[in-house]
């Protein structure tokens, strides 16, 4: 690690304009490798969707069969099809529990459910095994949700385990989209991403105000993992919000690379 108290002002300057030179170039480096990936840059959502096998589905009905059972609840059956109980009734349940209570018990779904690929958990997965259209979107907002806070972001909610457990027993996560605009039906494609964001943007400053600042942030990345499970918005735009959950600064560099790439790729 170099120590910058040795090292004269023009020196320093130049090594940290030598260091951010480098850090452009490695993530233009990621960006252009995610740019030629996707060439067409089709729209993931309504468009293009990855189907579980039905053993697949399968299996993750049987998975949800052993979380719910933790709860006294059961699937049920509709004619031939098998779905999941009514949100409502989990929902109950769970709004009783604690953070870290829930999340013991949700690790009982991930870890049986590893073997899936998690691409193929998504709205349309959810359409299939629910009663309806709203039981659907409101059993894979629970799921992308508790994905997010039990799994990679469960260090920043378990840090504001208390303040986050109190204010969603006042307002769901679900509610508070809906109250966001998550709902919002997007007829321009092109207006996917500026909505999904500004959706991002009132759920931080919901939580925000509420329990802090490491809080908004494990929530604006709760509330992108649900656009991701939804399948509504382009891979570019979940990468720009997520960067935009962590730092400003980030999410201005990736503008700024991608709005490049995309300039010599045309």
């Amino acid at each position: 690690r170099v120590n910058y108290s040795y090292i004269q002002p023009h020196s320093r300057t130049e090594l940290q304009m030598a260091n951010s030179f480098t850090s452009m170039f490695l993530l233009s480096l990621l960006f252009t490798s995610v740019l030629t990936s996707n060439v067409t840059r089709t729209r993931v959502s309504r468009d293009v969707r990855t189907v579980c096998t039905p053993d697949q589905v399968n299996d993750l009905l049987s998975c949800y069969a052993r979380f719910l059972a933790l709860y006294n609840l059961v699937i049920e059956q509709v004619g031939a099809r098998s779905v999941l109980p009514r949100f409502s009734r989990l929902y109950y349940e769970i709004n009783r529990q604690s953070l870290s209570t829930m999340c013991l018990n949700w690790n009982v779904l991930t870890q049986c459910a590893a073997p899936i690929n998690l691409q193929c958990i998504n709205k349309q997965v959810f359409n299939t095994i629910t009663y309806d259209a709203h039981e659907s979107t409101q059993w894979m907002q629970n799921h992308a949700f508790f994905e997010y806070a039990c799994g990679a972001g469960n260090n920043l909610f378990m840090a504001n385990e208390g303040c986050l457990t109190g204010a969603l027993a006042v307002s769901s996560f679900s509610k508070r989209l809906l109250d966001c605009g998550g709902d919002s039906h997007i007829e321009d494609p092109g207006m996917l991403c500026v909505a999904a964001q500004n959706t991002n943007r009132c759920i931080t400053d919901s939580f925000r105000r509420e329990c802090g600042e490491s809080a908004a942030i494990g929530a604006c990345h709760a509330s992108t993992n649900i656009a991701r499970r939804a399948e509504e918005v382009e891979p570019m735009c979940l990468i720009d919000m997520d960067l935009t959950c962590s730092s400003a600064n980030y999410s201005i560099i990736f503008l700024l690379i991608s709005t490049i790439m995309m300039s010599l790729s045309r």
